[in-house]
């Protein structure tokens, strides 16, 4: 491992079996992935390509490329699962693409590994950033918007509570897709995040007064890059922060 590539300790191998599948999918979505080689960095694309060789589309704007035998790293987080998953490999150099891009050209991985499902552990959220969250939903013309409550985050999702009216019940359901904002360390964010989980936890007290609360579990879809690299900076510092105590 260098020292300027990602770091793969702590992740875990998967059958060598799947491997082909999960490189033919990120290759069908043409995937965003991260790599890292030498003390450079670069993001590129796969490329819809059933090549023995993975190619990544170089795209515009990168001043430095793998050269052939170069040791690379390759990250990316595949949307249906949650997982980042990662490989070492060596460059093949640059290739013309048969649809005329230039592309680096890797071997194929023999080891394909990924984070561990401790990776999406849940941390506590400061005060600041739980009530910094909103949440939109429904169509254009039926377009619902309110502050809610971050109880806890992690890379993968979060558990978040808001407050409504018990005569106007909220018409969210199990499996709905929610547009998410929260402010992590000064700057803001937004995602797509599906309902996985959606329970009503209103006391007495807040039926009393007309109200009711209701406690969502949601899981990030397609997060962007800055917004994924953000959680799991704000994830490893609650981390740190909860073993200091």
């Amino acid at each position: 491992m260098h020292p300027h590539h990602e770091n793969f300790v702590g992740w875990e191998a998967i059958p060598h079996g799947a491997i082909a599948r999960i490189i033919a999918s990120a290759r069908a979505q043409q995937a965003l992935v991260e790599l890292f080689f030498e003390d450079a960095s670069s993001n590129m694309y796969f490329l819809k390509d059933a090549a023995p060789k993975i190619l990544l589309d170089i795209g515009a704007g990168h001043s430095r490329i793998p050269q052939k035998g170069t040791i690379v790293t390759v990250r990316w987080r595949r949307a249906e699962d949650g997982y980042h998953y990662g490989f070492q490999t060596m460059s093949d150099g640059v290739i013309r693409h048969s649809d005329g891009h230039d592309a680096v050209a890797l071997a194929f991985p023999k080891v394909l590994l990924r984070t561990q499902r401790r990776s999406a552990y849940r941390v506590p959220v400061d005060l600041d950033t739980a009530q910094s969250l909103t949440i939109q939903w429904g169509a254009h013309i039926d377009y619902k918007s309110t502050a809610a409550f971050a109880h806890d985050l992690s890379i993968t999702g979060a558990q978040l509570s808001f407050s409504t009216y018990l005569e106007c019940p909220v018409a969210i359901e199990i499996g709905q897709r929610l547009e998410i904002t929260v402010n992590l360390q000064g700057e803001h964010y937004g995602s797509t995040a599906q309902v996985v989980r959606m329970e009503k936890v209103g006391t007495p007290d807040d039926h009393s007064v007309g109200h009711e609360r209701v406690l969502l579990g949601v899981q990030f879809i397609d997060p962007s890059q800055p917004f994924q690299n953000a959680l799991e900076a704000y994830v490893s510092l609650q981390q740190q922060l909860l073993l200091r105590r």
